[in-house]
């Protein structure tokens, strides 16, 4: 614990309240950046680079699985705890060898419960036997378990191709797992399971009918009524374009497919479809448009609560000699969507864009540009928060990194930045609050990922001592502080009255009475923030006409001194000698007061039947208390004292500080300070300058008169300034200054 203390280190006896205001103030937006590269080893591998898929749930546990080429091909899976490290994989397969149409699909639902489907050629587990048509196979991972187990093994007579997997948002355990199979020769069809994590499954279902149609990426989402929607391509067989997006609903009985787009002319591409915030799902897809100009990126979205798709909209279009690649879409539960795709330009300079639209109030706006050239013609991986802030990253081959960009909620994409440093393109995905798991091969050798943390640490901050202070009575404040992803976290501490701490516990004695704002800033080690305050209030020691058992003051005629700290002179009238403060004292109206190298406490009767008490440091100064009409307040006037104003422009002629010089002289620095006074506390008190006065309004505030005006600088509560010259009086608030000047030369003819 670092102490800081200001004031009388004598015991007082707390008695009043603390009132304790927690106010937690916005994290600063995208802190720093990237948590250190952890590796998922895949050895042995023999030829190609592994292809992973990540999987994240609502509170950062990740699940990774990966085609792995070891001739044969197998899945292999891994499984890391929220700010924890990768586990070891395990491996399944050997899988059918079908240039990765044996999968393997992945899929996480928020609560954790994962669902993992491939097609396996092992001869060693029955009922699997090896043959060409392989078995297909469905395994789960419950939350907050690291083990898979088997949920349902398929064996067919026909081929297992492109198993997708599904599972429902609502973290209630239900999946569906779809494929394409070939039930005759020439013929391809579309069929599906359904069932529950640890329950049952059904019988397979026919989604599509055996067709003559060439069937081509599968697309499988769950929404949150509980609706399967498959999509697929279709196109003639044999060339030519009868060519549609093509939708069937399930799970179950599912109804017949519907071609959500047709095209006569040129085959689709780029199909994309995803569950978003609202429990509704996004798809996508590009296609040439009739005239053969121009490339189109289209989307809709499928409503559970109506059971249908809407409209499709246009998102983005280009020119034909352009490619849209990997086109993903993010929607936020108020309906705010953002799309980031990759515009592939082949050409002899094959420049390729990484760009952007959002969609707002059902239209999407004008494309924006992440990164204007890339040298990768994968698109982008795509992940929203809860919140709706949306974070695109992708891989930029001229820099060598994964790069991102991040789209608020409601705001616009800021800069591009560059993240880890990676050779090729990544998938990703965010738990709730916005922390983003991304994943990317690393040659045939492992596949690296990294956490982006643009979350502030969480933070409590309490008293520990009783809810209330006196002046000069140490309190001890505590913060609890915790980051997942990027421990360490340092707190900084403002106690409101130009004191400061770090550290998560510190000890403040506030030296005068008044309302403080103490605020904890904690910052973590990728740079977000958070902070707190609390309002301390602190009251003086009670008076029993005086501190010190002293006799009670007399408004115009006595008041009474205090030593806070430090060296405090006084020399009373008729006195020419000062003298040390170093008990309670009742002088005369008229005294003056060194607090030059000390602080003092000043307790007065305000003409109203009260007292009033504040502290004065760091200046000299003359007290006086003018007369006043019956009935009001006895204001203190604190005139600052002594120094030397040579060369300085006159003072105006006010008979309240009629003592100083008004000779000409020869040019001084203009803001060279001559003298100063601090004050801290309330009543009815005033400091008084060459060129203006501060009257108190509960507050802490600095009087200081320079050789070209009068500073009054504010820094708690606010006082109210008189310009002597201008002969206004403005309110100055916390954390504000108001310099005071003389009256202008005047203007020869």
């Amino acid at each position: 614990m670092r102490t800081v203390h200001r004031g009388s280190t004598s015991p007082l006896f707390v008695a009043l309240a603390l009132a304790v205001l927690l106010l937690v103030i916005p994290a600063s937006a995208f802190g720093a950046a990237w948590t250190g590269q952890l590796s998922v080893p895949s050895a042995p591998r023999v030829n190609n680079q592994p292809v992973p898929q990540v999987g994240v749930d609502s509170a950062g546990n990740a699940v990774m699985a990966m085609l792995v080429d070891k001739s044969p091909q197998f899945v292999q899976v891994a499984t890391r705890p929220v700010g924890g490290a990768w586990s070891a994989t395990q491996e399944f397969g050997p899988l059918s060898g079908l240039n990765g149409a044996a999968g393997p699909s992945l899929a996480v639902d928020p609560a954790g419960n994962a669902l993992l489907a491939y097609v396996d050629s092992s001869t060693t587990t029955p009922p699997c036997t090896g043959g060409a048509s392989g078995c297909l196979h469905v395994l789960s991972k419950p939350a907050g378990s690291s083990t898979w187990s088997a949920e349902k093994t398929l064996t067919a007579a026909t081929a297992f191709l492109d198993p997708i997997v599904a599972i429902d948002g609502s973290s209630n355990g239900g999946g569906v797992v779809a494929w394409r199979t070939t039930p005759t020769a020439g013929n391809t069809a579309i069929r599906a399971i359904n069932g529950t994590i640890g329950g049952t499954w059904s019988g397979v279902q026919v989604v599509q009918a055996s067709t003559a149609l060439v069937l081509s990426q599968l697309h499988l989402a769950v929404d949150g009524a509980g609706h399967a929607v498959a999509m697929y391509l279709t196109t003639a067989a044999g060339g030519g374009c009868a060519c549609t997006v093509r939708s069937a609903v399930g799970p179950g009985t599912w109804a017949a497919p519907t071609d959500r787009a047709t095209s006569a002319a040129t085959p689709f591409s780029q199909l994309f479809l995803r569950r978003n915030l609202q429990g509704d799902l996004d798809a996508a897809w590009a296609v040439t448009d009739a005239t053969g100009n121009n490339d189109i990126l289209s989307a809709t979205s499928f409503n559970g609560a109506s059971g249908s798709f809407g409209s499709n909209l246009t998102v983005a279009t280009i020119l034909a000699s352009h490619n849209f690649s990997g086109p993903k879409i993010v929607t936020a539960a108020d309906g705010e969507a953002v799309a980031a795709w990759t515009d592939d330009f082949t050409s002899a300079t094959s420049v390729r864009a990484v760009n952007a639209a959002t969609r707002s109030g059902g239209v999407w706006g004008t494309q924006v540009t992440l990164d204007s050239s890339t040298n990768d013609t994968n698109g982008p991986a795509l992940a929203i928060d809860d919140a709706g802030n949306a974070t695109a990253v992708w891989h930029n081959s001229a820099t060598g990194t994964e790069r991102f960009a991040v789209h608020p909620h409601g705001g616009a994409f800021g800069g591009t930045l560059d993240g880890p440093a990676g050779a090729t393109a990544p998938v990703a995905a965010a738990d709730s609050l916005g922390h983003v798991t991304a994943a990317w091969p690393v040659g045939t050798t492992a596949v690296d990922t990294a956490v982006f943390d643009p979350v502030a640490p969480a933070e409590t901050i309490t008293p520990a001592a009783p809810v209330d202070t006196l002046t000069a009575t140490p309190v001890a404040f505590d913060a609890t502080v915790s980051d997942v992803w990027s421990n360490p976290v340092a707190v900084h501490w403002d106690f409101g009255d130009g004191q400061s701490a770090d550290g998560t516990s510190a000890s403040h004695a506030f030296a005068a009475a008044g309302s403080y704002l103490a605020k904890a800033t904690a910052t973590d080690a990728s740079g977000n923030t958070a902070s707190q305050t609390q309002t301390v209030t602190v009251a003086a020691p009670p008076i029993t006409g005086g501190g010190g058992g002293l006799a009670r003051p007399i408004a115009g005629k006595t008041v009474n001194l205090e030593p806070v700290s430090g060296v405090v002179l006084v020399k009373v009238p008729g006195s020419s000698t000062y003298v040390p403060l170093v008990s309670p004292t009742q002088v005369q109206n008229g005294s003056i007061i060194d607090a030059r190298k000390g602080r003092v406490r000043i307790t007065i009767d305000n003409g109203k039947g009260g007292l009033d008490t504040a502290e004065f440091y760091a200046g000299i100064f003359r007290f006086t208390q003018p007369k006043v009409k019956a009935g009001l307040t006895w204001f203190a006037d604190l005139y600052l004292y002594g120094g030397s104003f040579k060369g300085c422009p006159r003072a105006p002629a006010n008979p309240k500080i009629a003592w100083f010089s008004t000779a000409k002289r020869k040019t001084s620095n203009a803001k060279r300070s001559v003298r100063q006074l601090w004050g801290s506390g309330h009543g009815a008190f005033r400091t008084v300058g060459r060129f203006s006065s501060a009257t108190i309004r509960g507050t802490t505030w600095l009087t200081n008169d320079r050789c070209d005006g009068t500073l009054t600088k504010v820094t708690s509560g606010k006082v109210g300034v008189r310009d002597f010259v201008l002969k206004k009086t403005i309110v100055l608030k916390a954390h504000k200054t108001y310099l005071a000047k003389p009256k202008p030369p005047a203007k020869h003819k």
